[in-house]
């Protein structure tokens, strides 16, 4: 029997790891600028409706971290969509929001040095100010081509590196378990869902190596592992992976994306500074030195979001899928841990791996109200294939601690 491992948010839970639903609410916690906390708080009212408009419970079902990122993304790039000439208008607060907009105090600045200038003393500004801004707007593009919603979807993944970078390898000792598989194959192959770093970090407190084959894939283009060991296939991207756009080399002219894994320290000390400048002691000098040095660990993270990104051509995503599907292929029995049963990718090949052979097992671990599940693949799982499916009533923690005793 060869097992095979997927995970999906609520495996990280009790790490720490909020779940894909209350992560869309962390991330509007911790937002601090309230133009983003604007369009975060708009885009979610959004998401909320087209739920309610479909029939569902809006308060039940919730908003999925992934669903919350791509309405944004979406949202920035609207002007670009093929649908865009068809839309004589998008919501008013949409444009409104994104419009160019004078910063507070500029035109006040701008004045009083004037004033300066022709005077040599200070004077008001008030009037002329509130005159000259007015007729400035009036005269400013009606949208600002989705700059407010990039801006909001970079604050979003600052944020997001925040709340899923562990540092503490006792917050995943959890998951240990899983390593028992390797004492009776030696081959363990872990897909995951979850831009964390449980696993890595799991596998570096058990001496373990953890291959991504990320390495393999920036010299030869491929995601293969062929040896013993374990398997990390990250099908979503690492919070820890850094996207480098438009590179060229000797041997590779043609302008592509490299991924870059940046070391725990860098991903530690990134995560001391952004600690630091909540801090309510900071003199502004500290803040502004803390955020100069903060500029030096600025990354872009290799993530994808909504289903549709998932078949993006950028970067490894479509090898990773295309590895998933033959990991899959070679396993008989997969034990899935905390995932929704939301990926369209994930599920269309989970039903060709059971209709491959009707001797292929699923193992799911997702809390004790799993068959409540409102997802409807989960749904057609236990409504036509129930009898290959094993179904632990409990959350991650409690049980993998009863599994793959030797």
């Amino acid at each position: 029997m060869t097992e095979m491992l997927l995970l999906g948010a609520g495996a990280s839970v009790d790490a720490g790891v909020p779940g894909s639903y209350s992560m869309s609410s962390e991330i509007l916690e911790r937002v601090l600028d309230e133009t983003h906390r604007r369009v975060i708080t708009l885009v979610m009212g959004g998401l909320l409706f087209q739920l309610g408009a479909s029939g569902a419970n809006p308060f039940e079902a919730g908003i999925d971290v992934e669903s919350l990122f791509r309405a944004v993304q979406l949202l920035a790039e609207r002007q670009k969509s093929e649908a865009s000439p068809f839309v004589n208008s998008w919501n008013y607060f949409v444009d409104d929001l994104d419009r160019p907009q004078l910063q507070p105090g500029m035109m006040a600045e701008f004045f009083q040095s004037l004033g300066g200038a022709i005077t040599g003393g200070q004077f008001s500004g008030y009037l002329a100010t509130r005159e000259l801004t007015r007729l400035i707007e009036q005269r400013l593009p009606r949208s600002g081509g989705g700059t407010v919603f990039r801006d909001t979807n970079e604050a979003m993944i600052d944020v997001l590196r925040d709340i899923v970078w562990i540092n503490e390898a006792d917050r995943v000792e959890y998951l240990s378990p899983l390593l028992r598989l390797l004492n009776t194959q030696k081959r363990l192959v872990i897909a995951t869902l979850n831009y964390d770093n449980s696993i890595e970090l799991l596998a570096k407190a058990y001496r373990l190596h953890c291959d991504t084959a990320i390495e393999n894939w920036l010299q030869t283009g491929n995601l293969e592992h062929n040896g013993d060991g374990l398997f990390l296939l990250k099908l979503h991207g690492s919070i820890d992976w850094e996207m480098i756009s438009r590179q060229t080399s000797i041997d590779r002219p043609i302008p592509h994306s490299v991924i870059r894994r940046r070391s725990p320290e860098k991903m530690a000390r990134r995560h001391e500074l952004r600690q630091k400048l909540l801090r309510a002691d900071l003199t502004p000098e500290d803040v502004v030195r803390t955020e100069e040095d903060l500029k030096d660990e600025e990354y872009r993270p290799a993530l994808i979001f909504g289903h549709a990104n998932k078949l993006t051509p950028e970067g490894p995503f479509l090898d990773k899928l295309r590895a998933f599907r033959r990991e899959l292929a070679n396993a008989d029995t997969l034990s899935i841990i905390g995932y929704s049963f939301r990926d369209a990718h994930v599920n269309e090949y989970l039903t060709q791996w059971l209709h491959a052979d009707s001797r292929n097992r699923i193992r799911i671990i997702n809390g004790p109200k799993f068959e409540q599940n409102h997802s409807n693949y989960a749904r057609l799982l236990l409504t036509h294939v129930r009898q290959r499916i094993e179904i632990i009533p409990a959350y991650a923690r409690d049980a993998l601690s009863g599994l793959w005793k030797d």
